[in-house]
Parts: C-alpha cells; sequence; structure tokens
C-alpha cells in the first residue's frame, strides 16, 4: 500500500537496512493513523461518515476538500438563500441565532463573509412579529450592532416577553356566574 500524507511518503522498508526502515516505516504510519484519527475525531457526525474508509489522513483530507472546500457561486448562493428563509418558527431566539450564526460561519469560511448589517436584518426578518417592537429601534440605529449585541438585546427581549405572558396568564382568573 502506498501511504502518502501532504508531500511526505511513507518510507519504504529497505532489505539492507531493515531494522531502521522498518522503525521508521512503523513510526511513519502510526503518526499518519494519529492524524487520521484526529481528523475524523474532529470532524461531526454528519461528516464522518463521509470519510470514515479513508486508509489514510491524506486521503481523507483529500476527501474533505473535494466534498466542503469548493467555493462554487450555487453553494454561496444556497447559503444565503437560507439566510433569507430562515424563520424562528418554534424555536427559541438561541436556537434561532445559532442556526442563523452557523450559515453565516460557513460563508465567512468559503470566503464570503456576512456584515454585520447583512446579518442583522437576516435575523430579524426571520424573528416574527412579536419582536417588532424591538425590531425598529435595531433597523434605525446609525452604527451596526455585532452579533454579540444583538444576541443579548434578543434575550433579553425574548425573556421580556415571557414575563408578559406570564403575568397576562396569572391575571386571568376563572369566574362562574352563580343563577
Amino acid at each position: 500500500m502506498d501511504f502518502v500524507t501532504g508531500d511526505l511518503q511513507c518510507p519504504a522498508i529497505n532489505v539492507e537496512n531493515s531494522a531502521t526502515s522498518k522503525a521508521a516505516n512503523s513510526c511513519w504510519i502510526c503518526q499518519d493513523k494519529l492524524i487520521l484519527h484526529a481528523l475524523l475525531a474532529s470532524t461531526s457526525t454528519t461528516i464522518t461518515p463521509l470519510i470514515a474508509s479513508s486508509k489514510t489522513s491524506h486521503e481523507a483530507w483529500n476527501k474533505l476538500t473535494r466534498l466542503y472546500a469548493g467555493k462554487s457561486c450555487t453553494r454561496v448562493m444556497q447559503l444565503k438563500e437560507d439566510l433569507t428563509l430562515n424563520n424562528r418558527g418554534n424555536w427559541t431566539v438561541t436556537e434561532f441565532l445559532q442556526a442563523i450564526k452557523l450559515i453565516a460561519n460557513e460563508l465567512a469560511r468559503i470566503d464570503h463573509p456576512v456584515s454585520d448589517d447583512d446579518l442583522t436584518l437576516y435575523i430579524l426578518n426571520g424573528l416574527g412579529p412579536e419582536f417588532r417592537e424591538i425590531a425598529a429601534p435595531i433597523r434605525a440605529r446609525e452604527n451596526p450592532l455585532r452579533f454579540e449585541e444583538l444576541h443579548d438585546l434578543l434575550i433579553s427581549h425574548e425573556n421580556y416577553l415571557r414575563r408578559l405572558e406570564q403575568e397576562a396568564a396569572q391575571s386571568l382568573v376563572a369566574t362562574t356566574n352563580f343563577t
């Protein structure tokens, strides 16, 4: 088997210097297996099966490159569409923001970073009408909010809305009319 990691090929076993070449060969294979295991351990459960059959770290890396390093226009457009169409739905604000941030991070990784202004707009457009009160002043700001600042504001507003719901539920008292 021909092992390659990056530009380094696995040292061949030399018949004349058998002990030294076997040791070098064995050390190289051991290091390559460690690198391969590190790659497997650092990938998500959805990606790991795609590279699990790789015999070397070089082979696994090449598979990852073919699968995910493409900077195609189609992939960029698909991710931007995902940002545009993403709605909070039944998610908490934290879950929604994590989903948006994952897409934005992926765009940044393929050299198409999303500006703070655009990220704010994607988020505000996907929140829904119950966040209208807080969305208006955020949109009217002169300076864009950083993601972390927007995250804090929206979490606080979500907590405020929950408190209002709890107060409304407590103030409803069941009454019956006695006839």
